[in-house]
């Protein structure tokens, strides 16, 4: 299979000072330029950063998908760094001269990249309590021979090292090929009391070969106090409680968002400037530390425990008319726009509290949309902060409106390049 991956992270404007001979990289500093006239150049290193881990998370699964797909001879990459040419296509590991960009190690690049590779068909990431994890183990061996007594070991762990469950399965004889069944990993998750990150790890030091992966349990029915917080989608009904000094989570439709960048899962592919026909977003800026978060495991960065918060979504609120305001979840744009995106923040109306989340957090039935809308909830159950920014009512009437089904409208606010026509 043929160069496959090619998923964007934001260009790495530290590599600028790099260019010394007779190349001048004008795209790099173009995109610096466009930063600090919208107020984002001091996030750069923050968006390289973030866009760069889910980008590598993304070319693991990549890499994990062709070694589960038999008979599939091989798979090859476009390559490990940035190509420079056809349209800024920064979508490699390393960068133009080979250096490291900051959020690629070697090591955890080989789990999914070497001759004896363990993998685990996984049905889902996300999990909740009362359910039981099962997953089948299987290996991938291209080293130049077969290997005996393999008897491999594995472990579910939290973030804070509290072990989940554990086991080991084998011996067995590893042949040459691929899909080589091991056998099936089981694991009770009723230990797990609180929304946590784990991650399961299994080694095979027989074969030199480990492999991990992260995974999120969260409580089966997570318990939500809606007394003193209005939680709609009515921007009408929100400003009513917000004249009274009252506590609003407001989830805006699609609709209803003035200015809105179309947002996805999937950062952009190849370029955002070549393929326009795209959202182009890289993922995600997340305060993870931020209270409003204290019950939603998360990393700084997207990863798959935010898929169905944003498949599909509202989409994000484009902020630069209000540059103030600094998001809890900001969504990282293409540098082709470099718009500042709020996915999900907060501020001060009036006398009244407003919570804005723009991911999708309807019905009941997934549970990392249950637990978001807990976290949010219980958040602005306790006191208010006293550094919000004050939003006055006719800045956010131009934020939003009350939705109207006429309107169909899903243009981009600062696309370089106009949609093309679909045909």
């Amino acid at each position: 299979t043929h160069e496959i991956g090619q998923w964007n992270a934001f260009p790495n404007l530290a590599e600028i000072p790099k260019y010394t001979g007779v190349l001048r990289p004008i795209n790099l500093e173009a995109i610096r330029d466009d930063l600090k006239k919208n107020g984002l150049l001091t996030q750069a290193a923050d968006f390289t950063r973030a866009s760069g881990k889910f980008c590598s998370e993304l070319y693991k699964q990549e890499l994990e998908l062709a070694l589960r797909s038999t008979p599939l001879s091989g798979y090859q990459l476009l390559d490990l760094h940035d190509y420079p040419g056809q349209g800024t296509a920064h979508v490699g590991l390393l960068d133009s001269f080979w250096d490291p960009k900051g959020f690629a190690q070697p090591g955890p690049f080989r789990e999914a990249c070497s001759p004896i590779v363990p993998l685990i068909r996984l049905p889902k990431r996300v999990y909740t309590s009362d359910e039981t994890l099962s997953a089948k183990l299987e290996f991938v061996n291209y080293l130049e021979k077969p290997i005996s007594n393999v008897s491999p070991q594995w472990e579910i762990k939290a973030s804070d090292g509290k072990l989940i469950g554990e086991g080991k399965l084998g011996p067995i004889n590893l042949p040459l090929g691929a899909a080589i069944p091991v056998g099936t990993l089981t694991a009770f998750l009723s230990s797990v009391t609180e929304p946590t990150e784990a991650t399961i790890r299994v080694s095979a030091p027989e074969a030199c070969a480990m492999n991990s992966w992260k995974i999120w349990i969260v409580p089966a029915q997570p318990k939500v106090d809606f007394s003193n917080v209005l939680v709609t989608s009515s921007l009408t009904g929100a400003q009513a409680s917000l004249s009274k000094g009252g506590t609003v989570l407001y989830l805006p439709t699609l609709g209803s968002i003035r200015q809105r960048q179309d947002t996805s899962f999937l950062p952009a592919f190849w370029s955002p400037v070549y393929f326009t026909n795209q959202a182009g977003t890289m993922g995600l800026l997340i305060q993870n530390k931020h209270p409003a978060l204290a019950d939603f495991p998360t990393e700084e960065y997207c990863n798959w425990q935010w898929w169905s918060l944003l498949t599909p979504c509202a989409g994000s609120v484009v902020l630069d008319q209000v540059k103030s305001i600094q998001p809890i979840v900001q969504t990282i744009d293409a540098f082709s726009r470099n718009q500042k995106l709020g996915l999900i923040f907060e501020v001060k109306v009036g006398s009244g509290r407003l919570l804005v989340c723009s991911a999708n957090l309807s019905g009941d039935l997934d549970p990392m949309r249950r637990q978001m809308r807990a976290s949010l909830i219980r958040y602005l159950s306790g006191p208010t902060p006293s550094n919000l920014i004050k939003l006055s009512e006719s800045e956010l009437s131009a934020l939003f409106c009350e939705e109207s089904h006429t309107s169909g409208s899903e243009k981009w606010s600062k696309d370089l390049e106009l949609l093309p026509v679909k045909k």
